[in-house]
């Protein structure tokens, strides 16, 4: 029991990270255009990240991208996305 135990774990950190990099996103987002994006129209694929949401944010955000790109390389690190899609 205790091996499933252990396998269990490690799917459990992974979803961890991954909770932390959409949240680490989302504060980035709202501190560079003042504008809360819901975690439902954030995704990743590979070192892509996808984020739908009104046109007018998505301008607002795409201005902003390099900003946006910037402080997400200061928090995530090499693990951030190298493209804002």
């Amino acid at each position: 029991m205790e091996q499933i135990s252990l396998y269990l774990k490690r799917f459990q950190d992974v979803a961890l990270k991954e909770e932390s990099f959409f949240e680490s996103v989302r504060s980035v987002i709202e501190k560079e255009c003042g504008a809360i994006v819901p975690a439902e129209s954030i995704s990743r694929k590979g070192n892509t990240l996808y984020i739908s949401v009104h046109p007018i944010l998505k301008t607002e955000i795409y201005l902003k991208k390099d900003r946006i790109m910037a402080s997400l390389e200061k928090i995530l690190g090499s693990g951030g996305p190298k493209k804002l899609v």
